[in-house]
């Protein structure tokens, strides 16, 4: 994701299986390359913010897998980005998710966590089977204001902004 640094459409990594081997390598099967605001540029008039809100991002993936993790970024951030809570599921329809496919995303343990401004953060592995060429919900929530956002320019996918904390509903 992206939101002020929510790497909007965040990079993905399904765990894959070594064909003859039992070591597990990290493949990125869904990302975008983050990019700084542009006011005035682009589908918005000037550079978005959120504040008590869930941002869904729809992530096409190329490769499938069983395991997952999703880095978001604050690289062009003007301020510590908080995230509140973040979840990963199957995307149905929408902004709908597929029945229990959500899984909430930690980030050393815990489900919530600050990212500085110009880092990113990586959270911890998670299980889900990943489809190939399927369409995850990335849900982050953002519960306060998140200043400046890291952007990307090729959005594929509607990104759905809903108020509050409603990261793990479908």
């Amino acid at each position: 994701m992206n939101v002020r640094g929510i790497v909007l459409p965040a990079l993905l990594a399904p765990a894959a299986s070594a064909p003859q081997a039992q070591e597990r390598k990290w493949i990125g099967s869904g990302g975008a390359s983050p990019l700084p605001p542009s006011p005035g540029a682009g589908p918005f008039p000037a550079t978005p913010s959120f504040n008590d809100q869930t941002v869904r991002m729809v992530v096409r993936t190329s490769l499938g897998g069983r395991r997952a993790r999703v880095t978001l970024s604050n690289v062009f951030g003007n301020m510590p980005l908080k995230i509140g809570a973040a979840h990963i599921a199957l995307r149905s329809t929408d902004s709908g998710i597929m029945p229990g496919s959500d899984r909430s995303l930690m980030f050393n343990g815990t489900p919530g966590v600050t990212i500085a401004q110009g880092a990113y953060v990586t959270s911890d592995v998670v299980d889900i089977d990943v489809p190939q060429l399927g369409d995850l919900a990335i849900s982050v929530y953002v519960p306060g204001d998140s200043g400046q956002l890291t952007m990307h320019g090729t959005g594929l996918h509607t990104t759905y902004i809903a108020k509050g904390n409603v990261a793990g509903e479908s």
